[in-house]
């Protein structure tokens, strides 16, 4: 088989042309790589991780990753614990504006294709569940008629949740009339305002039923009102 000699001129004309084909080689290995790494990270079973979420007109702060920090190392059990946030277009009001109870059109704002991932969530229905919560009453009060919060006594009676928080218990009925404690109110967790992640006033924080990880999400809420209560 006749070969063509290797010379400088070839080689510089082989990397002038053929340079795409490398540069194409090159990024499909980062792209398979950083999938890997990405699937990895993602494949942390559902009860070994805690996602807790901030939701309303919210925006990632720079100082969330520090609490996010200082909450992993509060619960070193579990491989993951993120602090995450979603956003909810509210028609009408301002982000970071203090919304009174009973103002918000909660359906309406549901009901936008922007906002459908929070009751998706709420009903276990995606794949990234919210294991615990902070929303705004309103929110709180329809997903409770709806059934979908799980009560929290049983964290009280457990010792996970103090009883001094009872003081900020807001409770409602099951589907057979008894009285449980569905949420906690947040509006004291002022660390939350400092730390630009959101306004509390208002805002509940609670367990959906469909959370995957409610023991963690217990210890997590747990936390929030040991450190940022002040």
């Amino acid at each position: 088989m006749k070969t063509l000699p290797i010379t400088r001129a070839r080689l510089r004309d082989h990397l002038r042309y053929d340079f795409w084909k490398y540069a194409l080689a090159w990024a499909l290995v980062f792209m398979v790589c950083d999938g890997a790494v990405g699937i990895i990270k993602n494949s942390v079973p559902d009860t070994d991780k805690v996602d807790i979420y901030f939701v309303g007109d919210v925006y990632p702060a720079v100082t969330m990753g520090r609490m996010e920090d200082e909450l992993q190392k509060a619960l070193p059990e579990y491989r993951a614990v993120h602090l995450r946030t979603q956003y909810i277009a509210i028609n009408g009001h301002l982000p970071g504006e203090v919304i009174e109870p009973n103002s918000l059109p909660v359906q309406q704002s549901l009901a936008n294709s922007q906002n459908q991932k929070l009751a998706l969530m709420m009903g276990g229905m995606m794949g990234s569940a919210m294991d615990a919560g902070i929303m705004h009453v309103d929110f709180c009060s329809y997903f409770q008629e709806l059934y979908l919060l799980r009560p929290l006594d049983e964290y009280f009676e457990q010792g996970v949740l103090d009883e001094t928080l009872k003081e900020y218990a807001v409770y409602g009925v099951d589907v057979e009339g008894n009285q449980h404690i569905y949420a906690l109110d947040a509006s004291c967790l002022r660390r939350l305002e400092r730390d630009e992640i959101m306004n509390t006033t208002n805002m509940m924080a609670l367990i959906p039923l469909a959370s995957k990880n409610p023991d963690g999400a217990a210890k997590a809420i747990a936390w929030l009102y040991q450190n940022a209560i002040k």
